[in-house]
């Protein structure tokens, strides 16, 4: 006769050590007394041929017993104490039967093969050898890898110069940023607004005006009220305007040449200490603008001359000429309409 059990299943009575024995004594006394009290405890039957556990198949015992005879297989659910896919081992009572599990740890591993592991070693299961023995990880070997190079046996690594791309920065958080270092002292790069940036120039404050001279970017302060922004030498300055009057610039000669910036204004001074060799115009009105500038002439205590621009048309044709009298006074009017092309001039001699 076959019994065959699911898988699972587990047989109370375990048949390892006791073939002399019949089987119903197997039993545990508990189902003995059952089968007393049912009244159907029968005479001994014969034992079992065989007994096995087949992976797959479940429990088979085997026997030569008649079918009637009350061969009985008594089951129970064993504990499971292991916890969730934590490892685990099965546990046995003291005559070796499977009793269940609870949870395992290392030192539930097979033992070692190697006895003499060194440092740096990691443990790792041999499958060809069966069993547990430690190995040496390999490392990182020196060279370039690619965008990082390794040295130092390992314990350093660099990345390559240009290695890291624009894509694989830290995204910039909004449109119109900057990347540099807005908070003061050294530290790590910040978004900068282009408002932030700006204030880099220096100290700024309402009004003021941002301007590029000699290379660089220069800050020009707010003016005072009422005043007119202008060019002086090509770059910005503040001037005061007022209806009817004008500021007076002094003209100074250098090595004879004497330069008028038209943007200063149109009332010159010019007192001379050599003979004027050449007079240029900077500045000049933009086209369609027309401009008049009076020059007041001192002469000097030796008198010196004046030489004219080609650009000059003479009242009357005839080009006029300074006073020789030490201290004496002219003034000069000119007038452009061409953006200096031409000057139309006059010249008042002797005012004083």
């Amino acid at each position: 006769m076959t019994l065959s059990l699911p898988i699972d299943s587990v047989v109370l009575v375990d048949p390892r050590g006791r073939t002399a024995q019949p089987f119903y004594r197997w039993m545990s006394d508990v189902t003995r007394d059952i089968l007393a009290l049912q009244g159907a405890e029968p005479a001994e039957p014969a034992e079992p041929a065989s007994y096995s556990l087949v992976q797959g198949a479940g429990i088979a015992i085997m026997g030569t017993g008649s079918v009637d005879s009350p061969w009985m297989v008594s089951l129970r659910k064993l504990a499971d104490s292991g916890t969730g896919d934590a490892l685990v081992k099965i546990t046995r009572d003291a005559y070796g039967r499977v009793e269940g599990t609870e949870d395992a740890n290392l030192a539930d591993l097979a033992d070692v093969a190697d006895t003499a592991p060194t440092n740096g070693q990691a443990l790792v299961w041999i499958d060809a050898d069966g069993a547990w023995k430690p190995q040496t990880i390999p490392g990182v070997t020196d060279g370039d890898k690619g965008d990082i190079t390794v040295s130092g046996s390992g314990a350093t690594w660099t990345v390559d110069n240009n290695a890291i791309t624009y894509a694989k920065l830290q995204d910039v958080s909004a449109t119109q940023r900057v990347l540099g270092r807005n908070t003061a002292g050294s530290g790590d790069a910040e978004e900068v607004t282009l408002s932030q940036l700006l204030d880099w120039v220096g100290s700024a404050a309402n009004g003021d005006i941002l301007y590029r001279s000699s290379g660089s970017w220069t800050r020009l302060a707010a003016g005072t009220n009422g005043h007119v922004l202008k060019l002086s030498t090509g770059l910005p300055v503040w001037a005061a305007e007022s209806a009817g009057t004008q500021n007076v610039n002094t003209l100074t000669p250098v090595a004879g040449v004497v330069t008028i910036d038209c943007s200063l204004g149109d009332y010159f001074r010019l007192s001379p200490t050599a003979d004027v060799t050449s007079i240029v115009f900077t500045n000049l009105p933009a086209a369609g603008k027309a401009q008049t500038i009076m020059i007041e002439f001192t002469q000097d205590t030796t008198p010196r001359t004046v030489a004219w621009p080609a650009s000059f048309r003479w009242e009357g044709g005839a080009a006029g000429a300074v006073s020789v009298a030490s201290g004496a006074k002219d003034i000069l009017a000119i007038t452009t309409f061409t953006q200096g092309v031409v000057w139309f001039a006059s010249l008042g001699k002797a005012w004083v």
